[in-house]
């Protein structure tokens, strides 16, 4: 596995684990549809949530929140409604978040916002 792709995974599950920490149940992880992948499927309550976790190692380029895009939230979208459609889900409310992780070399400390019900429309 490539170094970005393992530092990618570390950061989705530093995120599982704070959602779990939070009463969330995780349904799945690295979902793959045509319409693209979502990291984590949970849910809270009756809800499910769709997240997209974005880890960086500095803002040097913006914040890692800053890189999900209206076309990727879109994309997002349709991956969400794609897997509510295949298992059955149509009927539940849902939502989409992102979660971002600013993990920082010099001291390896751990920045997480959770940004909830991000709005695609």
């Amino acid at each position: 596995m490539d170094s970005r792709r393992s530092f990618g995974n570390e950061g989705e599950t530093d995120a599982a684990a704070y959602l779990v920490e939070r009463g969330y149940h995780i349904l799945d992880r690295q979902c793959r549809t045509s319409f693209g992948e979502i990291d984590i499927v949970a849910s809270q309550g009756n809800e499910i949530v769709f997240v997209e976790v974005k880890t960086r190692r500095s803002t040097a380029f913006g914040f890692p929140e800053e890189s999900v895009t209206r076309g990727k939230l879109r994309r997002m979208r349709q991956a969400a409604e794609a897997i509510r459609e295949s298992r059955g889900w149509s009927d539940r409310p849902f939502r989409l978040d992102v979660i971002s992780i600013l993990r920082k070399e010099f001291d390896d400390s751990v920045d997480l916002r959770h940004f909830e019900a991000i709005d695609t429309e």
